[in-house]
């Protein structure tokens, strides 16, 4: 195969994630990167579009579907020296080698960086009209009984517990069956 001639090469580049400015930002309360935040169930980065649009920085990112993933990573710069990516967020929040509680909220704080904001999309299947009609079609657990999607709630609040962010923000589908029960503490 022959080498890319440089307008190929040029061309190729226009399609990859750019470095944001470090020198400006549209938002004049905050300086560029003054805000480090997290991005949990992330899906393709929607969420982190607006707050990267205000100079924030994304320090971690958790996303378990691969298509997603992958679609995420060619819209959005991840310096692999400022951002970590992982895919499934229990094997932080519940390692199966930790039983003590006290340890696993020292692994959760040691894992996932420090950050003013958390961002959690986390998945409304197991409690949405329309996912619920289908897990009882197929003979599923929902709510918090499926242990797939429906306890990721409880990870997210582990997470604030060990971390204590000052701001987090929560984002799902209109739920109409959602079960309040306390969350966990450290």
């Amino acid at each position: 195969m022959p080498p890319l001639s440089e307008g190929e090469f040029a061309l190729l580049r226009t399609y990859c994630p750019r470095v944001p400015p470090t020198t400006t930002t549209r938002c004049s309360a905050l300086s560029i990167f003054s805000l480090a935040f997290i991005d949990l169930f992330s899906g393709i980065g929607g969420i982190r579009r607006g707050f990267d649009a205000i100079g924030g920085k994304c320090v971690f990112t958790s996303e378990w579907n691969k298509e997603a993933v992958r679609t995420y990573k060619a819209n959005h710069y991840s310096d692999p020296q400022e951002h970590l990516f992982n895919t499934d967020i229990r094997l932080i929040t519940q390692p199966a080698v930790l039983r003590d509680e006290a340890a696993i909220y020292r692994h959760i704080n040691a894992e996932i960086p420090d950050h003013q904001v958390l961002l959690a999309g986390f998945p409304c299947q197991p409690f949405s009209l329309a996912g619920v009609s289908k897990k009882n079609a197929l003979g599923r657990a929902h709510g918090f009984e499926c242990e797939a999607q429906g306890t990721l709630f409880f990870d997210v609040a582990r997470i604030i517990a060990a971390k204590k962010p000052p701001s987090s923000c929560w984002r799902t589908s209109k739920i109409s069956r959602a079960t309040t029960r306390d969350a966990p503490s450290p």
